[in-house]
């Protein structure tokens, strides 16, 4: 217990230490760290555009896991049901990974210059609906491999990730637009002068500057979607406390998830997408959100096994 409290308190102490380094310092870290050429939006940096292409990735496969899950385990409850469940379940991964090929390739095209021959190119399409369809059979063919037994030990787990999962989205993408925030490589493009801190709401209008940064989302800097999206991934690192996992196993999910997102976080501010401030922010509500979703979905899980057990005992 006491390496837990210590472990929580240097995390939180260098997280929020970063976040108050970046308020004041963000565009001189963006300046240093920032790999862009004189007035361009994108960066050519293969290590931020690898990472910003793959970032994305922990949430689409967090969610479909979930998924089959929480759909595997209501099939004991509604046995008739149970084909009908499975489609809804593969219908929501192939949607899920579909959209996940198609962010991915539009993210390099943006970059490297191809996106317009994407909008009408049928065989990209195509992929993306391949890449949806082959992702789906392999959930599915999972799901039934390890069979609703196992997969029900994960329920409470499940409902808890889709829960962060819709609160980190809807809290980042309503700060976004709240905001407004310019990102450093729009200001690469249209004056340093425009720089905005974090806490500086709607300073700037950018719609006024879509054109001159050929791009719309210029300005939606502050916080990270793309950190918030992998640091769902350090959703593992709670799995413990639902389910009894080996040392190994432990040291993994507590290990990788941190890794990638930080990670994750390093690339973005390389690609001038994001600043330090943006990054920090992403992590630390992401990982506040886990721990009052898992708190609340904990509390509901004891009750309703005390339940089930004060049932069980009347039977008796």
């Amino acid at each position: 217990m006491k390496k837990k409290i210590l472990f929580y308190s240097i995390f939180y102490f260098v997280i929020i230490g970063l976040f108050l380094l970046g308020t004041f310092c963000d565009l001189s870290i963006s300046k240093a760290l920032a790999d862009l050429d004189n007035g361009a939006y994108f960066s050519k940096n293969l290590f931020a555009n690898v990472v910003e292409c793959f970032a994305e990735w922990p949430i689409y496969f967090l969610l479909s896991a979930s998924l089959c899950v929480i759909g595997y385990s209501l099939t004991d409850k509604f046995e008739k049901q149970k084909l009908i469940i499975i489609i809804i379940v593969a219908l929501g991964v192939f949607f899920a990974f579909a959209l996940c090929f198609y962010r991915c390739v539009v993210s390099l095209g943006e970059v490297y210059g191809f996106y317009e021959q994407l909008e009408d190119n049928l065989a990209f399409y195509i992929c993306c609906l391949l890449c949806g369809i082959a992702f789906a059979v392999v959930f599915i063919w999972l799901s039934n491999l390890i069979g609703t037994e196992k997969l029900s030990q994960f329920f409470y787990f499940a409902i808890a990730c889709i829960a962060v999962i819709a609160i980190t989205f809807l809290l980042t993408q309503v700060l976004k637009e709240i905001v407004n925030r310019p990102r450093f490589r729009a200001l690469n493009v249209i004056g340093f002068d425009k720089y905005s801190p974090w806490y500086k709401i709607g300073k700037i209008n950018g719609k006024d500057f879509t054109d001159a940064i050929l791009a719309d989302d210029g300005f939606v800097s502050f916080p990270s979607g793309h950190v918030s999206w992998s640091a769902n991934a350090i959703m593992l690192c709670f799995l413990p406390r639902f389910i009894n996992l080996n040392k190994k196993a432990k040291l993994c999910f507590t290990i990788i998830p941190p890794c990638v997102t930080i990670l994750v976080a390093f690339a973005r501010i390389v690609a001038g997408a994001h600043y330090l401030t943006d990054v920090t922010f992403s992590l630390l509500a992401s990982v506040i959100i886990m721990e009052l979703t898992v708190l609340i979905v904990l509390l509901i899980k004891k009750k309703r096994d005390k339940k089930l057990q004060e049932e069980l005992l009347v039977k008796d």
